[in-house]
């Protein structure tokens, strides 16, 4: 797959274009993992992994590109996160009526196995920097969801190997608008027997 088109926002016909278009301006190996968010003013955003691109360090970087209420591009594709190690992916954006986003995605930490990261976005300019997101870091922190409060704090889900006694857990940890910790991880499902 070569290119992302906005199939996404066929769901969204009365809000968006009826015309299929390309998201991602570099078109070289693979782009996938789409995810979509709207802020209050109709500008949407779009986060997608991007594979053999920037870095010998890396096998895939994550990108966010902005359009404004009449799909046009509002800048060019801004890269996401700030570590280039091995493999980041499957990122996912949530964004409020201001147009404060935050952006989570898994990363391959070589020390260690996936984790979660994430980072605060206002419009298409990162606030801060990249976010270890999970206190766990035994095994792997996999598949991130994301929501976020007009008042810009957040909250990031994922499921944890192994945390809770069993396979998987779902675990989830939340933020303040200035992507400090609210309190500590916890684990979000009570059935833990695989």
């Amino acid at each position: 797959m070569k290119r992302i088109f906005t199939f996404l926002l066929i769901v969204s016909s009365l809000l968006f274009s009826q015309n299929e278009f390309q998201v991602n301006t570099y078109s070289d190996s693979t782009q996938r993992w789409p995810s979509i968010s709207i802020d209050g003013n109709g500008n949407y955003y779009v986060v997608w992994q991007s594979l053999l691109r920037d870095s010998l360090n890396t096998n895939s970087n994550i990108y966010l590109q902005q359009f404004n209420s009449n799909d046009e591009k509002i800048g060019s594709e801004v890269l996401v996160n700030g570590y280039e190690w091995d493999q980041q992916e499957k990122p996912v954006i949530a964004t409020n009526s201001s147009g404060t986003s935050i952006i989570a995605w898994s990363i391959l930490d070589p020390f260690t196995a996936y984790n979660i990261h994430a980072r605060i976005f206002n419009q298409n300019t990162p606030v801060g920097n990249e976010i270890n997101v999970n206190t766990y870091t035994e095994y792997s922190q996999t598949n991130p969801a994301v929501a976020i409060r007009d008042n810009g704090d957040f909250i990031v889900v994922w499921d944890s190997w192994f945390q809770d006694g069993s396979d998987r857990g779902v675990f989830a940890q939340i933020f303040t608008a200035d992507g400090g910790k609210l309190g500590m991880e916890f684990k979000v499902n009570n059935t833990t027997l695989y």
